[in-house]
């Protein structure tokens, strides 16, 4: 049993590697978070996992339009808002049969504007995000530590927990066959 050297009775504790932080997020996220203030962010800390979420993302999406029940029900959603549109009175009988039409050829196109707005919906989320958690470390709880840096790295590390639940949720969504999931 080897023992380490003690500094000031107090043991001396090792920085979390990256893959830790990943980990620790789901078993000890207090000491995550704690390194963070400790240890300093660094860019991976928030960029990784954000990348991570981002792709798993864009991926359900892919699979959500390349599955043949999900993308006909993605159709037919599409089509009931049509019918909506008409019996409001917003758009005519004929530009609602012509918009169906487009539908059928245009869902690659569904796709690619679904994969983009999901990356790019989900960094002006991350940033927002970040912003609350600052305003709220700041000035909520007073923390004179608190810089965006951090905020990024709470808002990026809990992005790991995210990711987890898209996973779930395309899995889900497969298993049921419905678009959006269990709902």
């Amino acid at each position: 049993m080897s023992e380490q050297p003690v500094t000031a009775g107090q043991p001396q504790e090792e920085k979390m590697s990256f893959m830790d932080k990943a980990a620790g997020i789901f078993y000890e996220p207090s000491r995550v978070f704690e390194s963070f203030r400790t240890d300093g962010v660094k860019t991976a800390d928030w960029l990784v996992p954000l990348l991570i979420l981002a792709v798993i993302a864009s991926l359900g999406t892919y699979v959500r339009f390349t599955t043949p029940d999900l993308r006909f029900q993605f159709i037919q959603m599409q089509e009931q808002r049509i019918d909506k549109s008409v019996n409001e009175g917003k758009i005519t009988a004929e530009q609602a049969q012509q918009a169906k039409d487009r539908m059928g050829s245009s869902s690659g196109l569904f796709m690619v504007f679904g994969i983009l707005g999901a990356v790019v919906g989900l960094f002006i989320i991350f940033f927002l995000t970040a912003a609350v958690w600052l305003l709220v470390g700041k000035y909520a709880l007073k923390g004179t530590a608190m810089t965006y840096n951090h905020a990024m790295a709470i808002a990026g590390t809990t992005s790991w927990i995210a990711a987890v639940g898209a996973i779930l949720g395309i899995v889900i969504a497969i298993a049921m066959s419905r678009f959006y999931g269990g709902g």
